[in-house]
């Protein structure tokens, strides 16, 4: 009995360690594949999880990124990080296409005013137009030297001689047709700003380099350097004519220097005219 055993007993001690090394190859094989695996699904969830909370604090330092103002830009003290996710700052909006150009002045600056309707024509021998045709009778003859003496085509020149000096001043020239304004600035004369106004083109000469000059009339003016508003004006009449062109060229300087006018000369046709010391000065009881 014992021999018909021996060779089941020597059988299944042969096969038992061939079969347990099967299937210990078979565990440490899924072992390690599990152990890959599982390596593998941590370094993908951290890198989702870091993707993940950059993208959120993308996103709240971009909702909480503060609008560009004039008071923080160019701040030393803002965060660099914020700066990437801000917009452009919006250009600020001109005023000067209102007309109103307040520069800043002298507390003291005077505002001085000078009108005509038409300056002297350098050719201009001071006979009235009729007076250089022949044959008035004729329509043509008339309305040939009616066109080339009476509507004046070439710039009038008025000169202003300024010679005040005990404050700035702001010179304010105007007139109704196109005028070569000519300036000539005593010794001390300090000129803040020259405006010219008038329907036609106006220009100056004379005025240091530097001093703005803006103008404010319905033909486009030549002068350059030269600053060109909206709107128009102009005035040869003063405050005590009667008319009311005058108030609206006083609110009209108001408007753009915010100053009240301190003098104002005014002619028809002009040639000359003088700021000086002793002038009369209009005073104001808010002044």
């Amino acid at each position: 009995m014992n021999v018909s055993r021996k060779p089941f007993l020597s059988l299944s001690v042969r096969r038992e360690p061939s079969i347990y090394r099967k299937a210990l190859g078979i565990g440490l094989s899924m072992s390690f594949a599990a152990g890959v695996g599982y390596a593998t699904y941590l370094s993908l969830r951290t890198s989702f999880v870091t993707q993940q909370g950059f993208s959120q604090l993308h996103l709240e330092v971009v909702s909480r990124a503060p609008s560009v103002s004039a008071a923080n830009i160019g701040n030393p003290d803002r965060s660099p990080g914020l700066v990437l996710n801000e917009q452009k700052p919006k250009p600020v909006q001109n005023t000067m296409n209102k007309g109103k150009v307040r520069l800043n002045y002298p507390k003291d600056v005077e505002l001085h005013v000078i009108g005509v309707y038409q300056g002297k024509l350098e050719s201009d021998d001071g006979k009235p137009w009729w007076s250089k045709c022949g044959d008035l009778q004729d329509s043509r003859n008339a309305a040939d030297c009616h066109s080339r003496y009476a509507v004046q085509r070439d710039p009038g020149v008025v000169e202003v001689e300024v010679s005040y000096n005990e404050h700035p001043i702001i010179l304010a020239l105007m007139a109704y047709s196109a005028v070569k304004w000519r300036v000539k600035p005593g010794y001390g004369v300090v000129i803040e700003q020259v405006i010219l106004a008038g329907y036609h083109g106006q220009t100056i000469e004379g005025v240091e380099q530097g001093v703005p000059v803006h103008a404010y009339t319905y033909k486009s003016s030549p002068c350059n350097p030269c600053w060109q508003g909206t709107g128009f004006f102009y005035g040869y009449e003063g405050p005590d004519s009667g008319s009311h062109t005058y108030g609206t060229v006083e609110r009209k300087l108001y408007e753009i220097t915010g100053q009240r006018v301190a003098s104002f000369q005014g002619k028809y046709k002009g040639e000359r005219f003088s700021i000086a010391s002793g002038m009369p000065v209009f005073s104001y009881a808010t002044r």
